[in-house]
């Protein structure tokens, strides 16, 4: 059996990144345009950093997890 990385995580911490995931894809294409990009954005990557810039650490490693929540949602209504 082979043991990926989402099998390690707690049931908290794959209810938080399937949530990061499925607001990554609804940024799909809704990004703006930058010149530091020329192949598109990678909403997946933008998502991450957005919570890493917020917090200053990794979604797994926030205590706040109702704020994590809350800014998740936030950055879906507000992609920049």
């Amino acid at each position: 059996m082979v043991i990926t990385q989402n099998m390690k995580m707690s049931n908290e911490q794959r209810e938080i990144y399937n949530k990061i995931i499925e607001v990554a894809k609804h940024l799909n294409g809704k990004l703006p345009d930058s010149y530091r990009h020329p192949k598109g954005r990678n909403p997946n990557a933008h998502v991450f950093q957005m919570i890493k810039s917020k917090f200053g650490c990794s979604y797994k490693d926030v205590t706040n997890r109702e704020k994590l929540l809350l800014y998740i949602d936030w950055i879906k209504l507000n992609p920049c």
